[in-house]
């Protein structure tokens, strides 16, 4: 008789017949006489899924009240015993004579854990807020701690449920290290690809404010336990971002201002409650981080970089330093604007100045009125491109060989390339010969990897999305990937530019070793 009642019931429409019957033989009738009744807490440990027979619940979550109720047929709890996590709401009831059918944990796990369904929805106020996706396994992974990973969802519910499932909120090293999360990281990376993508819709001063609101949660409903777990995670979840995102976290006033007023608040709350000493070792190790960042910084402040007028890699004005350092925004970058009749003028900007800036300035060098100008990019090829206003990292983004002109928009055919830009007449001064294939691979490698470390991967997300719409540069990428033209155009022009047949069969023996 239970199996036939439960054959009627939607929340176990996708479950097979005998899974059903498997349930009809542990399910447990719950009723609850009284509305208001508590039937779980946010925070508390997940002990059992439960299905609405009769009546409605409401959900709560602390901060944002009622976000959605749940009728007769709904059922919840069970994201909860899928992948261990905390109960991230608290369910109310919201009528007298409520009933319910409830699993018991270790029930479920024996019998619905492997086959739920492959999308889990979260509402609230009637909308999707979250999409899980059930994680396949496969068959070099033997454990996954999660069992669904984020598909989708509002930027603060992803926020929430990040820090209620990837990190430890009972204090020990489970959250941010340890055997437990590497291994998850292979297979679920939620927390990194959050950290690493949060920029494109979740701006660094909108989930300052959102840890902020979950660090300061206080409230009389909720136990000591749930206070110091929402503290713990926020630690966690900071140290995690700073070692992952590294300079631009300290780079951005914003959040600066964050780490210090949390590593403050954190140091009064350790008075209050011994049992965050470890979230304050974590914390101790950011701000060390962020001194030793700014020390570094003030040693290299006032780099000036140049943009050599004949093609040759973007290097520093002083050539002093022994190794590649950052191209940071507020660099000075030393570049050339020319005009129509080919006539110059030498700028000096910070990296980051904008399109505009530049234009004008140019402008007033060069003698022309400011009425409907445009800076421009005139490639070797006689391509022009057009620069936006907004556009920045202006002189590091240009293609090899192309060069910046200022024109106003009706005359830009009048734009023609450089005598220079036609290419060379003659090879490199040295013979390639003077030095063994090794000599030559070891010190172009090291210079790439070089070019490369430079590169952050915030970097790649404005490339990709614009880098107008983020006000950031891209000058480590743009230098980086023009590093590609340089040796491509490099070994063509040398071939081209040996006279001689022999030495051109020697040179060309030597490339493709060197490429080897």
């Amino acid at each position: 008789m239970i199996y036939e009642e439960l054959l009627h019931i939607k929340a176990l429409s996708h479950l097979s017949n005998s899974v059903k019957r498997e349930l009809a033989a542990v399910i447990v009738f719950e009723a609850h006489p009284h509305a208001g009744t508590v039937l779980f807490n946010q925070g508390d440990e997940g002990r059992s899924w439960y299905i609405i027979l009769h009546g409605s619940v409401d959900v709560v979550i602390h901060g944002k009240g009622t976000v959605t109720t749940l009728q007769e047929g709904d059922d919840f709890g069970k994201l909860a015993l899928i992948n261990d996590a905390p109960r991230a709401a608290t369910i109310v009831l919201r009528e007298n004579n409520c009933h319910f059918l409830r699993v018991d944990k270790e029930n479920f796990n024996r019998i619905l854990r492997d086959v739920e369904a492959n999308t889990v929805r979260l509402k609230e106020h009637g909308q999707d807020v979250l999409v899980l996706e059930k994680i396949s396994p496969t068959h070099n992974v033997t454990y996954s701690h999660f069992k669904y990973t984020v598909m989708a969802g509002t930027p603060q519910k992803m926020l929430e449920h990040l820090l209620e499932t990837r990190l430890d909120g009972r204090g020990g090293v489970g959250g941010v290290g340890g055997r437990d999360s590497i291994t998850s990281s292979t297979t679920d990376p939620f927390l990194e690809d959050f950290l690493l993508t949060h920029i494109v819709f979740m701006p660094t001063h909108q989930l300052i404010t959102e840890l902020s609101r979950h660090y300061r949660i206080d409230s009389p409903s909720q136990d000591r336990e749930f206070l110091l777990a929402c503290k713990r995670r926020v630690v966690q979840f900071v140290h995690r971002w700073v070692i992952t995102i590294r300079h631009p976290v300290f780079d951005d006033p914003s959040s600066l201002a964050f780490l210090e007023e949390l590593a403050t608040e954190l140091e009064t709350d350790c008075i209050q409650w011994s049992s965050l000493q470890e979230e304050a070792s974590l914390m101790h190790h950011v701000m060390s981080q962020l001194r030793r960042y700014q020390d570094e910084r003030a040693l290299n402040a006032g780099q000036k970089w140049k943009l050599p007028p004949c093609g040759q890699p973007i290097s520093l004005f002083s050539g002093s330093n022994e190794g590649r350092t950052l191209i940071r925004a507020t660099d000075d970058i030393i570049f050339r604007v020319y005009c129509a009749d080919h006539t110059y003028c030498t700028l000096r900007f910070h990296v980051n100045t904008t399109a505009e800036t530049i234009k004008l300035s140019a402008a007033d060098k060069l003698k022309l009125r400011h009425d409907d100008l445009v800076l421009v990019e005139v490639k070797s090829s006689g391509e022009r491109v057009v620069f936006r206003d907004s556009d920045v990292s202006i002189p590091t983004g240009l293609s090899l060989n192309g060069r910046i002109f200022v024109s106003p928009k009706d005359h830009l055919d009048a734009l023609t390339c450089l005598a220079e830009q036609e290419g060379p007449t003659e090879g490199m001064d040295v013979d390639l010969e003077l030095f063994s294939t090794k000599e030559l691979a070891y010190h172009i490698t090291l210079f790439d990897w070089d070019l490369f470390w430079c590169v952050h991967e915030y970097e790649l997300i404005y490339h990709t999305f614009g880098r107008h719409h983020f006000r950031q540069i891209t000058a480590n990428l743009d230098v980086f990937l023009r590093r590609f033209n340089e040796i491509q155009f490099w070994v063509v022009t040398e071939l081209c530019l040996t006279p001689s047949l022999s030495k051109r069969v020697q040179i060309l023996r030597k490339f493709i070793k060197l490429a080897a």
